[in-house]
């Protein structure tokens, strides 16, 4: 099968279940390494062409190779001094189901399962894309037989290729992607392609965001991590989300961990559904930030100025919902978040019978809320930066840009009729909005924790709001 870079070079490889033959130039089998906590283990010295010719899949590698500085390194040692490659290169980890030694062949069994190269991505990568013949240069196979019926076998190749790789350290968020913890936001999202779910992932798109980044946002409006006027009235605000990207994942990868090893849900999983709302909104904020109408004098303020739309300022374009096609300000990632963190207070949740978060949603429309309260918010902000002497240090770090909130519970005299006008089934991913249409209803929400039930399926009382399904 032909796999595209994250470079966009496309380069051979096997596909899962496959069974290659290698004719090798030397071969040792070493059977008792379990004595000292091995697996069984060959050492397999083959032709660089020989693997050139018939390749091996990679899908026990969570990170992808690239046309790195590292691999034309390698290339041009194939190119200027082959027959030193074998001597200079460390090799290729494989992991494998079975090993078949033949007169002279050797055959490597692959499963379904994440098996093949674990490490040396890279220098696979450099051998099957050279542009010449590389018959004279050597490369040396270490195969592994995990065995199939041990415990925890995906995190057993991860620590292997984790603990071998020695340019440099596997990513949380690559090692994520390999056990599959992004998956329950990965399918909640209209196009998982704008997000890079691992080190050099090459099906994401040129304008995508990092994993951590998407954590980052999600955490940052999670109404039970940070202070929410109903939920977590006692919480922090976000500054730490701001400020700490990297802890933050650090912290929701362990969490994940501990949950998948005890077959509970991912602790963000009911958030999952929210992503794509959270993607326009930054893409709002960008837009708006450049184009949006301020009646105030806020883009001439230092505010505006030093951090946003000044003389320095960059542009980026904008892919998502009602802002696809446009063009926005690039912000930097700290203002964002502060800026992201303050729907937090617009939030909605509703619990089943059980305990769980049934619904999630949104008070009050997003873009309606901002357009009613960006002014008010970009005038605080300003006068904030200026109380600290206009360093955008000295502002990301204080507590008072992290205290504004774009919803006030009680906002109106009629709350909280209707309790949201946006709602999610965390479940089904189905989408429903308010209406006072009785014809156009199709689900009223109860009080108790049945949640939204079916016009079809039972009458519904006069105080109760009304839902319609959102396509």
């Amino acid at each position: 099968m032909t796999r595209t870079s994250n470079g966009g070079e496309n380069y051979r490889c096997l596909e899962r279940g496959s069974t290659v033959e290698f004719n090798y130039v030397d071969y040792g089998r070493h059977d008792n390494l379990g004595t000292v906590g091995g697996f069984e283990t060959h050492h397999i010295y083959l032709t660089c062409q020989e693997l050139k010719e018939k390749y091996l899949p990679i899908d026990a590698n969570p990170r992808e190779p690239s046309n790195s500085r590292i691999v034309k390194s390698m290339q041009e040692t194939l190119r200027d001094d082959a027959e030193s490659f074998v001597k200079w290169n460390n090799g290729i980890t494989v992991v494998c189901e079975n090993v078949n030694k033949g007169s002279g062949t050797v055959e490597l069994e692959f499963s379904e399962e994440d098996e093949g190269i674990c490490n040396g991505g890279h220098t696979y990568f450099a051998i099957v894309t050279s542009n010449h013949d590389v018959s004279n240069s050597g490369v040396l196979l270490e195969v592994i037989e995990v065995p199939q019926d041990l415990d925890n076998r995906e995190e057993e190749i991860v620590e292997i290729a984790k603990k071998r790789n020695n340019i440099n350290n596997l990513d949380n968020y690559t090692v994520a992607d390999f056990l599959d913890l992004y998956e329950p936001f990965k399918q909640r999202m209209d196009d998982p392609e704008v997000v890079s779910w691992h080190e050099n992932d090459s099906e994401a798109k040129s304008y995508a965001v990092s994993a951590p980044e998407v954590i980052r946002m999600m955490t940052t409006v999670n109404p039970t991590r940070y202070r929410h006027a109903i939920l977590c009235p006692g919480g922090s605000y976000h500054k730490s989300a701001a400020t700490s990207k990297t802890s933050l994942h650090t912290s929701w990868f362990e969490d994940a961990l501990e949950a998948r090893d005890n077959d509970n849900e991912d602790p963000m999983a009911f958030l999952g559904v929210l992503i794509d709302d959270l993607f326009e909104i930054r893409d709002m904020i960008a837009y708006s930030f450049k184009e949006g109408d301020y009646d105030n004098s806020f883009r001439k303020r230092s505010f505006y100025q030093d951090n946003i739309g000044g003389e320095d300022a960059t542009t980026r374009d904008l892919h998502m919902g009602d802002y696809d096609g446009l063009t926005g300000y690039k912000i930097r990632s700290t203002l964002e978040v502060m800026v992201l963190g303050m729907f937090r207070s617009n939030l909605f949740q509703k619990y089943d019978e059980d305990g769980n978060v049934r619904y999630v949603g949104w008070m009050v429309e997003p873009k309606t809320l901002w357009d009613e309260e960006k002014e008010r918010v970009v005038d605080n902000l300003s006068t904030f930066y200026d109380d600290v002497g206009k360093s955008y240090r000295d502002f990301i770090n204080s507590e008072a840009p992290y205290r504004e909130e774009l919803y006030e519970f009680g906002r109106s005299a009629s709350w909280p009729f209707p309790p949201a006008e946006i709602l999610y089934d965390t479940e089904s991913a189905d989408k429903y909005v308010f209406t006072e249409d009785t014809e156009d209803a199709t689900h009223w929400l109860a009080d108790s924790g049945e949640g939204l039930i079916s016009i079809s399926d039972r009458e519904r009382p006069d105080d109760e709001p009304l839902y319609k399904v959102s396509n």
